[in-house]
């Protein structure tokens, strides 16, 4: 494991001393510490937490994605009492391909960054892989969202535009979180990350009602926030950007014109191809999930192992996109 903290208010003597639970927050800058089982690992974390010498927001990175379950396990088993165990997982192997992930991915993502940019605690584990993948910034995610109140004026076709924008996905029978359906004045979305859909209820362009039923039992609520499906989001002004943007590439590359006309009308009639994600960074400023920590938020656990990933992945990303021909 490699961790530090918050400087001490006190250094370690130059002996040679040993770490005990009362000191140990003292020798958290003081190079990778080993020889921890999971577990022992935890329980450190969660001792450093409840005396306050750990930050509110932390960010674990394991080597692989197989290593996730168990580390969200242990820490989940020591540390729930005091902050929320997050995962941002990697895309699937195929987007190296071109292929889309499977949605849940990025609503996973989403959901995992809305926790991250709150006010809460919590402690978000992710693999090397999916540490690289850039995403919205706090500012882009919050604008992303769609906010609606009772009482104010949404037109019914223009906010169904909204939520397809969004990557929610129109159907009769909403199996499962991501999709909606318009039925005469109202509209039945089920949002990512709720256990059950809500219902929308309208008088003409009016919202009247915001209905949730839980356990046979209509609740009622003044305001609702609906996260976006997915990250590559379509306004007409995200859409804008995307044309300038590959225009830029198309004159500076001197090539990719048929790419272009291709992608931009897909888009433009809302065709989502099997790896419309590439253009993503076309769409807005990624930034990495953790750009506004201090190092010292981040938590590295077999940084040797995790050094060789980084390796790898990176290998793997850059004979992606040489062999791409836009």
């Amino acid at each position: 494991m490699s961790l530090s903290s918050p400087p001490p208010s006190s250094t370690p003597s130059s002996s040679s001393s040993i770490p005990t639970l009362d000191t140990a927050h003292q020798f958290l800058n003081q190079g990778p510490w080993s020889n921890l089982s999971s577990d022992a690992f935890a329980y450190l974390l969660r001792h450093l937490g409840n005396h306050g010498h750990l930050h509110e927001k932390l960010w674990m990175v394991v080597p692989s994605e197989l290593d996730i379950p168990e580390t969200i396990e242990t820490l989940g088993f020591w540390l729930s009492n005091q902050r929320h165990v997050l995962y941002y997982p990697a895309d699937d192997i195929d987007t190296l391909d071109g292929i889309s992930p499977a949605r849940t991915i990025p609503q996973r993502r989403l959901l995992t960054l809305t926790e991250w940019f709150g006010p809460n605690p919590c402690i978000v584990v992710s693999s090397v892989f999916g540490f690289m993948h850039n995403n919205l910034s706090r500012n882009d995610l919050k604008h992303s969202t769609c906010i609606l109140s009772v009482g104010h004026d949404y037109p019914l076709q223009d906010l169904a535009e909204t939520f397809q924008n969004m990557g929610y996905l129109v159907n009769r029978e909403l199996d499962g979180p991501g999709m909606f359906k318009v039925t005469g004045e109202s509209i039945h979305i089920w949002c990512i990350g709720e256990t059950e859909p809500v219902r929308l209820n309208f008088f003409d362009s009016e919202l009247e009602y915001i209905h949730r039923f839980v356990d046979n039992r209509r609740l009622s609520e003044d305001r609702i926030d609906i996260l976006p499906a997915r990250e590559l989001i379509l306004t007409d002004n995200r859409l804008d950007l995307v044309k300038r943007r590959m225009t830029q590439f198309i004159r500076v590359q001197k090539r990719g014109r048929e790419t272009y006309r291709q992608v931009i009308g897909n888009l433009q009639d809302g065709i989502w191809f099997p790896g419309a994600e590439d253009y993503l960074p076309y769409t807005f400023d990624l930034t990495p999930p953790t750009y506004t920590l201090h190092p010292t938020n981040i938590i590295v656990s077999n940084p040797t192992a995790c050094v060789e990933q980084v390796s790898m992945w990176s290998e793997r990303i850059d004979n992606r996109w040489r062999l791409l021909n836009p």
